[in-house]
């Protein structure tokens, strides 16, 4: 959006060469203004210039100013190398990009969440192949909100089975499964019996940002962040009824936090009606000078100016 307020065409592209330990790295370019809605081919040799280097959560990517270049056209002292490139492309079968969201997934806005998840396909039933050329069956983003609320209709965790189990890769896991009371012992799923259970959260949390709000369930490694303790203390609270002052304000502590949010969103069917679900994997408080670094690259990019090129604010302007 520019500062009068016409908006400004945005699209991202991903780029291939062979170079890395592995000698195939792909990388995502973001394209401004005419730029973005010009026709490009594929498998073929592309030059790109004076483009800026970004880097967020330790991914790197590209983005377009007004003094960048985006060619089709090879000149003729880089057309040996053009071939090469097309040779090894061929070579290395084309390998695909990496899957959109993959990792910690690209940074959005929640509108911009909700807008993706609405082309978010089905996952396969059990044992079917996953359709390589249908919609992603999952989004994964990285959201910067504020959390609003912690849902505490119900207490915000559940008895765990804390039984050791095979992990399938050699080693032992905790079986986690909920726990039932069956009068003085405590029984999970699989049929492992306990005395006393221990507790991991597993609770859901309503998050905005300017541009909207989402409802998202997190787990025991999200919900120890948002709380600052184990789901045990905040289980021993909820039961002593003669702590209920210190149980509130433990339960008001995620209100309003700022945070960087790594999500995942699945279309699913609930009650008989479909929903898309978003769950929080992990959850950092945000690093503001790196935050800031990063919007002010996009305002560069935005304006299409060379960095430096937008002055600072003057303390007591408008």
């Amino acid at each position: 959006l520019r500062a009068t307020g016409e908006q400004k065409p945005k699209r991202d592209i991903v780029v291939w060469d062979n170079s890395g330990p592995e000698r195939s790295l792909h990388i995502p370019i973001t394209l401004w203004g005419d730029r973005a809605t010009a026709e490009y081919a594929t498998d073929v040799p592309v030059i790109v210039r004076g483009v800026r280097v970004r880097e967020w959560n330790g991914s790197k990517s590209l983005s377009t100013n007004g003094n960048s270049v985006v060619s089709f056209e090879v000149p003729p002292d880089l057309q040996a190398d053009a071939q090469d490139l097309v040779r090894s492309w061929a070579a290395s079968g084309q390998p695909a990009a990496p899957a959109r969201g993959g990792g910690d997934g690209k940074r959005v806005t929640i509108e911009e969440l909700h807008a993706e998840n609405v082309n978010l396909g089905h996952a396969p039933e059990p044992g079917q192949p996953l359709d390589g050329n249908g919609p992603a069956a999952a989004h994964r983003h990285t959201v910067v909100a504020t959390i609003t609320s912690v849902i505490t209709e119900r207490p915000p965790y559940y008895p765990a089975c804390s039984q050791q189990v095979d992990d399938g890769r050699g080693k032992t896991r905790s079986c986690n499964k909920k726990l039932t009371d069956e009068g003085g012992e405590w029984r999970c799923m699989s049929g492992h019996c306990c005395q006393q259970p221990s507790y991991r959260y597993l609770l859901r949390a309503r998050v905005s940002d300017h541009t909207g709000l989402l409802e998202i369930s997190s787990f025991d490694e999200v919900g120890k962040k948002m709380f600052g303790c184990d789901a045990d203390e905040l289980a021993a609270l909820w039961e002593d009824e003669g702590r209920s002052e210190e149980l509130q304000r433990k339960l008001k502590r995620p209100n309003w936090q700022r945070c960087v949010l790594t999500v995942r969103s699945v279309r699913e069917v609930w009650q008989d009606e479909e929903r898309v679900k978003t769950s929080a994997n992990d959850m950092r408080d945000e690093e503001w000078k790196k935050e800031a670094r990063r919007r002010l690259n996009d305002i560069y990019a935005t304006f299409g100016a060379p960095e430096g090129a937008v002055g600072s604010p003057v303390a007591g302007g408008a």
